[in-house]
């Protein structure tokens, strides 16, 4: 697998031309995706103590991360922040989960965690506020601290192995079950992984003896007041991110075919402006483009990404584009200006909220601020999240958990169609700012061109229509404009990911973003008011918030890929990466939205 995978890059990257299902030459299919191999490099830890939602006023707040460094802590990350570091404490802050009804308790790490590492965690020390008593220890981790005591005693060192696990040896110390049975932990599977957990702390602080927080993180091993210890992998970057980066590269190459590197795209309808001195109804332009499609089938909405990666079809993506009155306006001669397209001061690509769609580019408040900035506008659906795809959502939230697999599908899916329209903008409006019709002829020779021109077909009648309809100095200056992404709300939780995933392209030259935050289903999606309603219907099929919480975390799992964080933790020297990391960062305005519940205030 990981060879196929391997190669697959190799041959994509390759100008050697190869062969896709449908004849298609010039691409290589995606590799099958491999089985996830850890947890989320991003979401938060979960745990759950007896009493734990009076224990708050000892845990490590969100406004004292610094806290969490100190001896005194009563959390603790362990572990390496990247493949080149040394293990350390890691920063982050604890809270009592308000959406579990304070059943549970959440360690949110402050910065993402490196991919493909183990890390362990530890709670000591807790307090009921009521009475000031310790909590009681989760089940079976005394018993462990005694094993390892055990082991430690009887001089047990590593395994030989080189690694950190170690925990083949030490597991002939935990006792065989002819001891009395503990209550929550009658099997003892509670008190083997808090075992493995100890013992691999030891291992590592033997293996780091001058490490960071060596000193008082040892102390953790044998603390009278600890009362939770667990060890996690984290997903390696291939597993993660794998195929989301085979997607863009491929979309590359498939715009490298087209001609003059713009997908095939038609108007089919225009909403004509009402414009008087530079003012007014902005024109609004309707149509849609042609993309290459990942997914197992394109005309469904609960399908999702196809194991085979991209077989050589393409679907219809719609699109709109907004433009104002003050871009519209042909330019007095005291301007200087020689063109309508000189208006243009950036084309912005739109991203829209939680199950809304592109249409949302046109209302007033978007408008408005593209007819003061003199903006030219454009945006595509969020597939995955639009309202069409609300039955998808709930159909996963109610009965089909796993099917959150293919509504992250399609939102991969959306990063190409958003790409594309980002690289076709530009011509889009020159096509309606140069020739200045607001006619719609579906018979046109222009769209005939584009329509028959494939990744299969390059036809000079394409050229010869592009050359007659379009300016080439207009659709420079515009090529020349700043392009920039500005989500709101889910289009900011969602644009950020984007626009690091499409970074690498540099297509983009900024990006703003309006109350989004990270991370998506871990942190942010409980505490939205929107989504009062979907907590309703998990109510039905749970009989805990907690189980819903722990569902959550397990849905971040599969949405990582689109989160930025998980883009910009890519590292060069990872060994279990086979992606390219990048330096290129697209500048971004991160506006907290105080006050804002769709989602709530933007997380660190």
């Amino acid at each position: 697998m990981d060879a196929a995978i391997a190669d697959a890059e190799a041959e994509a990257n390759t100008d050697e031309p190869g062969k896709a299902k449908g004849g298609t030459e010039g691409f290589k299919l995606l590799p099958r995706l491999p089985e996830r191999d850890g947890f989320s490099t991003i979401a938060p830890l979960v745990f759950s103590l007896p009493q734990i939602r009076w224990s708050s006023q000892s845990m490590v707040p969100h406004t004292n991360i610094q806290g969490s460094l100190l001896r005194n802590t009563t959390t603790l990350i362990y572990g390496a922040p990247s493949h080149t570091a040394s293990p350390r404490a890691l920063p982050h802050w604890t809270e009592c989960d308000e959406f579990a009804n304070g059943d549970t308790a959440l360690i949110q790490p402050a910065s993402p965690l490196a991919h493909g590492e183990w890390y362990f965690a530890g709670v000591r020390g807790l307090r009921d506020e009521r009475s000031g008593d310790l909590l009681e220890p989760a089940p079976g981790v005394r018993r462990a601290q005694e094993v390892v005591a055990k082991a430690l005693a009887a001089g047990l060192g590593d395994d030989g192995d080189d690694a950190d696990d170690d925990s083949g040896d030490i597991m002939d110390f935990v006792e065989d079950g002819s001891e009395e049975a503990e209550e929550g932990d009658e099997r003892g599977e509670k008190r083997r992984l808090a075992v493995r957990a100890l013992w691999r702390l030891v291992q590592v602080l033997r293996k780091h003896p001058n490490g960071h927080d060596h000193n008082w993180v040892r102390s953790w091993v044998n603390a009278t007041d600890l009362q939770a210890a667990w060890a996690f992998p984290t997903i390696s970057a291939d597993s993660s991110l794998g195929a989301l980066n085979h997607m863009r590269n491929i979309t590359m190459k498939w715009l490298d075919a087209q001609p003059r590197r713009m997908p095939p795209s038609k108007v089919v309808k225009v909403d004509r402006e009402e414009c008087s001195r530079g003012k007014g109804t902005p024109r609004i332009v309707w149509g849609q483009l042609v993309a290459p499609s990942f997914l197992e089938n394109h005309y469904s909405r609960y399908s999702g990404l196809d194991d085979d990666g991209w077989g050589g079809w393409d679907d219809t993506v719609g699109w709109v584009m907004v433009l104002p009155c003050s871009v519209l306006q042909h330019p007095s001669k005291q301007s200087g200006l020689t063109s309508r397209v000189q208006n243009v001061r950036s084309i912005v690509q739109y991203g829209h909220g939680l199950f809304a769609d592109r249409s949302e580019v046109t209302e007033d408040w978007v408008t408005s601020m593209a007819q003061d900035n003199q903006w030219v506008l454009v945006a595509t659906d969020w597939r995955g999240m639009t309202r069409f795809d609300t039955p998808v959502v709930l159909q996963a939230l109610m009965s089909e958990p796993q099917k959150i697999i293919n509504t992250v599908g399609n939102i991969k899916q959306s990063f190409v169609h958003q790409a594309l329209l980002l690289s076709l903008a530009p011509s889009l409006a020159s096509e309606q700012l140069v020739k200045g019709s607001t006619e719609v002829d579906a018979d046109s020779s222009w769209w005939s061109a584009f329509s028959s021109a494939s990744t299969t077909t390059t036809t000079d009648s394409f050229t010869d229509s592009f050359n007659a309809t379009s300016d080439h100095g207009e659709l420079a200056f515009l090529e020349s404009v700043p392009r920039v992404f500005y989500g709101v709300s889910n289009g900011a939780v969602l644009g950020a990911g984007y626009t690091s995933w499409v970074a690498p392209t540099k297509l983009l030259s900024r990006a703003a973003l309006t109350s989004g935050g990270a991370n998506f289903a871990g942190l942010l999606l409980s505490r939205s008011s929107e989504f009062s309603v979907y907590a309703l219907v998990l109510d039905l099929c749970f009989f805990e918030r907690r189980s819903v919480r722990l569902l959550l975390i397990l849905m971040q799992m599969v949405w990582d890929p689109l989160e930025a964080a998980s883009w910009a933790n890519l590292e060069t020297n990872d060994p279990g990466n086979r992606l390219t990391p990048t330096m290129t960062r697209v500048p971004t305005l991160v506006q907290a939205g105080a006050g804002g519940e769709y989602p709530p205030l933007c997380r660190v």
